[in-house]
């Protein structure tokens, strides 16, 4: 039998580990047990002999040694690991995670109010739907909404250089058949288009007199039109103090002024558009009128006269010659003039050109 030092655990001979706490026995020591000395008996009576006393022994637990359990070497293996291949895969698959993470952050966090305002005001002017009447499905109803909403938003420059050379344009070819004599007459959707396209060029280009001008033009056009007429006056007031060197405006005001029958009042501003555009036949024609309602025929006379020497082929100068001819009762010359007006084109006459020709036929017989 052995004894494990480290643990007290008998251990069967041979065994080179104890099977208790697996300490190696490179030491133990076969011990048999002394036979029981009870059986023997030692001198005279049975009397066991006196011994020497045995030397002092150490009582109590055996000591703790600081040992490793034991590990059989076959139980020693490597850590697993996973093949190459199959983590540069995982790794992969962790790449593609995190950039769809960030791709969909990006758009979650690029998707706001004023992104998408941006994006339709560009796909507006990609459609050529720069303005409209009234607000709505255009370009310049996007931009006007995000201006309210960050004012410093990137696109609100980036926008000018697409749009702005287009807004103007469309406004110079209203006021281009403004002042021209033979066009149709131009609408309340005509000029509200052209407020609201130079009301964009001047948020574009706030410092442009000119622009503005032709803004404050185009809303008091609107306004008469509609029948504001102390609207329209402040409008083409404004633009008048805004662009001076322009004639419309005055020739304008002078207009307005006659149609409220105050004829004197109107000659200083048509005298104000004609000294600025002396090559414009209209505010000639016009000065004509403001003299003509005021009974002042000679005077009348002279400004259409001119009127129609500047443009031969306008009817309306020779329809106001006629009626003066008519008054001083020279009927042939009334005549003529008359015919001639409606030869050049009686849809830009004053009065209906029926009524013309019934004119031509009363003063016919007046002829002696």
């Amino acid at each position: 039998m052995i004894i494990c030092n480290n643990c007290g655990t008998d251990v069967a001979d041979g065994m080179r580990f104890c099977v208790e706490c697996g300490e190696a026995i490179p030491g133990a020591v076969s011990f048999t047990p002394p036979p029981d000395q009870s059986t023997f008996a030692y001198g005279r009576g049975g009397a066991a002999p006196a011994r020497a006393p045995l030397p002092d022994m150490v009582t109590g637990p055996p000591p703790i040694i600081d040992a490793q359990p034991f590990v059989p070497p076959s139980a020693i293996t490597a850590p697993i690991q996973a093949p190459r291949g199959n983590k540069a895969i995982v790794g992969l698959l962790g790449i593609v995670a995190m950039v769809a993470i960030a791709i969909a952050v990006y758009f979650a966090l690029r998707d706001t109010p004023e992104s998408r305002l941006a994006r339709a005001m560009n796909n507006s002017v990609a459609s050529n739907r720069l303005v409209a009447m009234t607000d709505g499905d255009d370009a310049y109803s996007y931009y006007k909404q995000l201006r309210a909403i960050d004012p410093t938003h990137s696109a609100l420059k980036d926008i000018a250089p697409k749009v702005l050379t287009q807004l103007k344009s469309m406004g110079e070819d209203v006021f281009r058949r403004k002042m021209a004599v033979m066009v149709e007459s131009l609408t309340t959707e005509d000029w509200m288009k052209t407020m609201r396209a130079y009301e964009w060029a001047n948020a574009l280009e706030p410092g442009d007199k000119q622009i503005e001008a032709r803004w404050k033009f185009a809303e008091a056009e609107t306004a008469k039109l509609q029948g504001r007429k102390d609207d329209a006056d402040r409008g083409f007031a404004a633009a008048a103090r805004l662009n001076p060197g322009w004639a419309l405006p005055q020739n304008s005001l002078g207009l307005l002024r006659m149609e409220s029958k105050r004829y004197a009042e109107s000659i200083p501003y048509l005298q104000k558009a004609i000294d600025l555009q002396s090559n414009w036949e209209i505010p000639y024609n016009n000065m004509g009128t403001a003299y003509f309602y005021q009974k002042n025929y000679d005077t009348a006379e002279s400004w259409y006269q001119r009127a129609s020497q500047m443009n031969p082929r306008w009817a309306r100068p020779h329809f106001w010659l006629g009626s003066i001819y008519e008054y001083r009762k020279w009927y042939q010359m009334a005549i003529d003039e008359y015919e001639t007006a409606l030869s050049l084109g009686s849809d830009h006459l004053p009065a209906d050109a029926d009524a013309v020709r019934k004119r031509i036929d009363r003063l016919r017989p007046l002829i002696q």
